[in-house]
């Protein structure tokens, strides 16, 4: 059995909220650019030097597929997705936390069937996978947009259950290639800003770098939301948010954009954000190295609940 230390139980009982975000390298949490998130991460427990694995591609899923089962496959691509979804994993985050009483539910904008994340959510456990264009009907695209996670009714209603625990896992999008305002979640915000400004009609071509930034503030603008909401439902007090990014930005056509922010030899890399935050939270700085697969028996130390450490590939970073 996992060994007790000063952060076990932490958190028990408390809604957890597990943010994953898509794309939002380590370079990209900052004041400026994402002013909510870069709180949140130095008020709370952040752990400093946390890696993403990068699997070739697919590295999205196969970071929900480590945080959920406490397993990684190396290179696998999309293997995860197709070739696992009919084992068992017994111990999974949602799995686990259904027996805590919580009520478990994915979030993300994409459809079921993408990634067969309705198959492989059920096989985890989870009582539901919600894809805002499978439960809406939107004119447009600004599905794409992070802030219709919370702004969207149906979502909403389904975030926040009026009774009971809940764990729900949000997976956001508005980081994601191509960055170019030209297409994609760029021109939608581009759009959005200069709509504002009826007197700038005329188009100017942003850089992939400015566009990569407005993405991610995009993001930051969610998390504002959640937090907002959580304060009006009134859980802010007793919901606890596990934030973390699935891969660096390697979607960047351009990559010595990042050899300006970031150790790029390597697998230094792939360093990302990852935290833990809760109203009155003492702000803890950890320098352990982690992975994606350290997430998973971490949440099971804070929230006090009982593992076999042989279960899983890495350890509680907290230990």
């Amino acid at each position: 059995k996992a060994s007790k230390n000063d952060y076990t139980s932490l958190l028990k009982d408390k809604n957890l909220i597990l943010i994953q975000l898509e794309g939002v390298d380590k370079w990209l949490l900052n004041k400026e650019d994402t002013p909510t998130l870069y709180k949140l991460m130095n008020e709370g427990i952040n752990f400093d030097r946390h890696y993403s694995f990068y699997s070739g591609g697919g590295s999205t899923f196969n970071s929900e597929f480590a945080v959920n089962t406490g397993y990684i496959t190396p290179l696998s691509y999309t293997k995860n997705v197709y070739s696992f979804n009919k084992n068992t994993f017994p111990n999974t985050l949602a799995k686990i936390f259904k027996k805590q009483d919580y009520s478990v539910n994915a979030f993300h904008m994409n459809t079921g069937e993408y990634y067969s994340r309705t198959v492989n959510y059920k096989t985890w456990g989870y009582d539901n996978y919600y894809g805002l264009v499978d439960i809406d009907e939107y004119d447009d695209k600004s599905y794409m947009l992070d802030r219709e996670l919370i702004l969207n009714e149906k979502f909403e209603e389904l975030l926040f259950p009026s009774e009971g625990k809940f764990l729900d896992y949000i997976i956001t999008y508005s980081s994601h290639m191509p960055f170019d305002n030209k297409e994609g979640v760029c021109k939608l915000l581009y759009k959005l800003d200069n709509e504002e400004n009826e007197e700038n009609n005329e188009f100017v071509q942003m850089s992939e770098e400015e566009c990569a930034r407005r993405q991610a503030r995009e993001t930051d603008y969610m998390i504002e939301l959640l937090l907002n909401k959580l304060k009006e439902k009134s859980l802010i007090d007793n919901t606890a948010l596990v934030i973390f990014t699935d891969h660096y930005l390697y979607t960047l056509n351009d990559q010595s954009i990042l050899a300006k922010y970031k150790n790029t030899s390597n697998n230094l890399i792939n360093i990302t954000p990852w935290f833990v935050w809760y109203k009155g939270i003492k702000s803890k700085k950890i320098n352990k190295v982690t992975s994606q697969l350290n997430i998973l028996p971490t949440i099971l130390n804070l929230y006090g609940v009982s593992y076999n450490v042989n279960d899983y590939i890495a350890e509680d970073a907290l230990s």
